[in-house]
């Protein structure tokens, strides 16, 4: 009981965040459906180049707003995680309420993981379920010139857990007790290398396996890092 009450005060403190991730990604995700739409309702009919070719003008965004919703998907996923791994970790040091927070009587591996299990929750709430919905929409029949590829789904969820990614390092940055010019940047280091090591992959599997390990390498750290350090 005492970890589902720590999960629902993690979860209230980051609940604007999650609020705001989620609206943003709506609202600029339903503009660019409404605008493909409407683009391609002015593009129904073929334009001719020559007497023996045409193309439709229509086919050139044929998947362009689940581009562009993805393209704002993985911006807000890694911002998320960086506003949520600094409001977790980094407030409470400048607050100075770290102390407050260990001297309960739950053990510091409880308060962890509510914190981890918190911030996937906000993940999952403001980013993975409002994707699933777009891709669910972008699914219907006669929406697309071409049906929606399960690849696509794949690669948002991706993005998704490339937002954990950040906030992971983050946090192990913010733990860090080194200065931040020594190896206390090393979180925040890792976690932009991966993001540029997953961009520039094309194999899904390779990037799930970059994930998952990088993942545990992070995981790893903060654990050994939280459990030993003097708060």
């Amino acid at each position: 009981m005492r970890f589902f009450a720590l999960l629902k005060k993690e979860l209230c403190e980051t609940l604007p965040w999650i609020v705001l991730a989620a609206f943003l990604l709506v609202f600029c995700g339903a503009i660019f459906i409404g605008e493909y739409t409407r683009q391609r309702r002015g593009f129904t009919e073929p334009a001719t180049i020559s007497p023996r070719s045409f193309v439709r003008m229509d086919t050139f965004r044929e998947e362009m707003p689940l581009r562009d919703i993805g393209a704002l998907l993985l911006y807000t996923s890694c911002c998320l995680g960086l506003v949520l791994a600094v409001r977790q970790f980094l407030v409470p040091s400048f607050l100075k309420t770290w102390a407050f927070t260990i001297h309960r009587s739950v053990s510091r591996t409880t308060i962890l993981l509510g914190k981890f299990a918190a911030a996937i929750i906000a993940l999952i709430l403001s980013c993975g379920i409002i994707w699933t919905l777009f891709c669910w929409y972008a699914s219907k029949p006669g929406l697309f010139q071409m049906p929606l590829r399960q690849r696509t789904f794949a690669e948002g969820w991706i993005f998704i857990s490339l937002g954990l990614v950040v906030y992971l390092g983050t946090v192990l940055s913010a733990l860090s007790t080194a200065r931040w010019y020594i190896t206390r940047m090393f979180g925040l280091v890792f976690a932009s290398c991966i993001y540029m090591l997953l961009l520039l992959q094309t194999g899904l599997a390779l990037c799930l396996a970059t994930i998952i390990v990088s993942l545990v390498i992070l995981v790893s750290q903060i654990i050994h890092t939280f459990l030993n350090r003097e708060f």
